[in-house]
């Protein structure tokens, strides 16, 4: 089993299926971390355009909750004080200033709207540029 890393993709719920689906295809996109109390009837729909699909990774889509916040950080929901930070843990290896950190996507005003990679190198850029 090949585990490929995680990237981030916050894709708006004011897009269509058919465009969630579109923006999911071009970058291999498989899971969905939402909310199916307020987004039930577009979760519906992406399944269903998964599932219609011709290709044997339609079968592949996993969708899942947004963990609750005490789920997430226990110890912040909890009275713990005395609690041990538990730092998160190092890559094994250190990605490359041109590997996609996460996506964004554009607005799709002229037709769907298309993801947009950001890179690393993107990233240390804004973190490190100042305000003039």
């Amino acid at each position: 089993m090949i585990i490929t890393a995680f990237k981030p993709f916050p894709i708006s719920p004011r897009n269509s299926a058919a465009a969630v689906v579109g923006m999911m295809e071009k970058t291999k996109c498989r899971r969905l971390i939402t909310t199916h109390h307020t987004l039930g009837s577009l979760i519906g729909e992406i399944k269903t355009s998964f599932l219609t699909r011709d290709t044997t990774e339609a079968g592949q889509l996993q969708v899942d909750e947004v963990p609750i916040l005490r789920d997430l950080y226990p110890t912040l929901v909890m009275d713990a004080p005395n609690e041990s930070f538990v730092p998160y843990p190092l890559p094994i290896l250190r990605p490359s200033k041109h590997d996609v950190l996460f996506y964004l996507h554009s607005s799709g005003s002229t037709g769907f709207p298309k993801p947009i990679p950001m890179t690393n190198l993107t990233a240390i850029h804004w973190c490190s540029s100042r305000k003039r």
